[in-house]
């Protein structure tokens, strides 16, 4: 990356997921804001395929085996109506849709 300048963020979070990251940095004996780092950097990088708009079918999959069923239940998404129109999502394997695969995984 050869921008490596920090960015200061601001975001809304429940009192008890505050807490838990507290209580999780205090065992580790971190601080609270390298926690965040830590679970904003494991998110980024579980769901790197998804961040290129290049990529498509076969190539954004590894995202959605890794966190398909998080992704669809978190955002609410529903493969027909939401994924499968976006052309990012959509592809052919073996004859089966993505769509098939995702609507699996929401069962």
């Amino acid at each position: 990356m050869a921008d490596k300048q920090k960015k200061i963020v601001s975001m809304r979070i429940s009192e008890s997921d505050h807490l838990k990251i507290k209580r999780i940095a205090n065992r580790l004996g971190v601080r609270d804001s390298d926690m965040y780092r830590y679970a904003i950097k494991t998110v980024l990088s579980k769901l790197s395929p998804l961040d290129h708009k290049n990529r498509s079918g076969s190539e954004v999959l590894p995202a959605f085996i890794e966190c398909g069923k998080e992704l669809s239940s978190f955002f609410n998404l529903d493969a027909e109506n939401k994924i499968v129109r976006n052309p990012c999502f959509f592809a052919n394997f073996n004859g089966h849709t993505l769509s098939f695969l995702l609507n699996s995984w929401l069962k």
